[in-house]
Parts: C-alpha cells; sequence; structure tokens
C-alpha cells in the first residue's frame, strides 16, 4: 500500500509532454529511436542475487529520466517539447525456479499525454563464485512504448550482467545488444514525411551500472544506462 501511494504521488507530479514533430524523414526516425524507443526499455534496477526460486517476490516504483530536447531539432517541429521525459513505472519481480527470475514493469497510460510503456527481464542467473560474492547473469528484455497514436517502439535485447554482493550493498554492472523497431504513423494526422505509416530499426550497443541498498524488506536501487546518451534512474522497492 504504501508503494502504491508514493506511485500516485510521483505520477501525478510528473510531467509526460511529449508530442512527436510531423514530417520525419528516415534519418529523424532513426534519431527518435535511438533517443526515445530504446532508451525507454526495461531497466533491471534490483538485486542482482537471484530472488530465491518460488517464495522469491518484490514490488517496487521506478522512476527514470530520459533527455528529449534533440526531437525538437527534427522534421517540421513548429513548437519546442520539454528537455526530458520523467517516467514513473509500478515494478513486479518474482522467482521462477532456482536462480530464474522475472521482473515486469509498466507506466499506466496518461489520457492528457497519451503515454504509456510496460516490458520485462527474463534473468537467469547461471554462476555463482564459491569463495567469492560474485555472480554472473544473463538477460533477456523486452518493452514497448508509445506515444498517443503517433509512435509505438519496441526493443528486444540479449544482456550480460555481473554483481557483487557485499553485506546490504550491491554492485552490478553489464552490457549487451538491443534492438529497437519503431512504428511511425502516416496519414494525415501522421508524422512521416510519407504520408503512409512507416517502419524502422535500430540496433544499438548497451552499458549500465547500479547499486542496491536493502534495508530489511525494503531496498534501494539507482541505475545509470548508456543508450545514445546517458539515463539514469532509481527503483524503491519491497521484497518478500
Amino acid at each position: 500500500m504504501r508503494l502504491y501511494l508514493l506511485f500516485i504521488f510521483f505520477y501525478s507530479c510528473s510531467s509526460l509532454a511529449l508530442e512527436l514533430p510531423t514530417g520525419l524523414n528516415a534519418t529523424d526516425r532513426e534519431k527518435i529511436i535511438k533517443q526515445l524507443g530504446i532508451p525507454t526499455s526495461s531497466k533491471f534496477l534490483s538485486n542482482p542475487y537471484p530472488l530465491g526460486g518460488y517464495v522469491g517476490l518484490e514490488l517496487g516504483v521506478s522512476y527514470q529520466i530520459i533527455s528529449i530536447d534533440e526531437i525538437s531539432l527534427l522534421g517540421n517541429q513548429t513548437q519546442e517539447n520539454e528537455k526530458s521525459l520523467a517516467l514513473i513505472e509500478l515494478t513486479f519481480g518474482k522467482g521462477l525456479y532456482n536462480n530464474v527470475d522475472i521482473y515486469f514493469n509498466f507506466a499506466p497510460l496518461n489520457y492528457e499525454e497519451k503515454v504509456n510503456s510496460y516490458g520485462g527481464i527474463l534473468k537467469w542467473g547461471f554462476y555463482e563464485a564459491k569463495f567469492l560474492p560474485i555472480n554472473f547473469s544473463l538477460l533477456a528484455l523486452g518493452s514497448v512504448f508509445h506515444v498517443a497514436d503517433s509512435f509505438v517502439n519496441q526493443t528486444i535485447g540479449m544482456e550480460l550482467m555481473a554483481g557483487i554482493n557485499v553485506d546490504n550493498l550491491a554492485i552490478y554492472f553489464g552490457m549487451g545488444q538491443l534492438l529497437g523497431e519503431g512504428r511511425f504513423m502516416g496519414g494525415a494526422a501522421g508524422v512521416v514525411d510519407t504520408n503512409i505509416t512507416t517502419k524502422e530499426e535500430s540496433k544499438i550497443s548497451h552499458m549500465f551500472i547500479g547499486l542496491n541498498f536493502d534495508i530489511s524488506n525494503f531496498f534501494l536501487s539507482a541505475q545509470m544506462d548508456r543508450y545514445s546518451d546517458a539515463i539514469f534512474s532509481a527503483k524503491l522497492g519491497y521484497r518478500y
């Protein structure tokens, strides 16, 4: 309940004001996928140690800031967007079996601005050192991001992550490849220069580093991701 109230507070205070410019050519569309589509993909923001099989469960609220200032320079933009997009999401994590965990995240639709997102991460911890607090995991992720009816982006990827746990503190870092596919609406109310609904793809290398601090059953995570630009995010959560 406390996390839910915290989510409502931040969500009501956040601004998701975003309007894509019209007349986007192929180069513009690829830039939007790289700056807005792929960076909204699911972020780990948790303890790298496995949740603990069937009994492992976590709930959280995450907050991330995405730079969108360059979007104002694309296409036929006539009004300036905000320089950053604040995205608030509810998150859910569950241990499945042994060292396999699954995480979900979603931002409910903001009916005023018509922006929302959802996605998930499947994590497999394949190695734990016997005499050192080090573990390695593979992450498979997928996410979807909507901007009104003008842009829908899907991102998938595979990443390798290493984690170090010492007492209540954990450090994790990783890298991988992400593929983003953006669908841009055409027609009279569309955003592309051809007036035909168009799909574009873009692949980027992704690196990230994060910290997780446990306070009893609560935890606080912070993460920095490197896409085309650096993205900062944080999460407050509770583990059962």
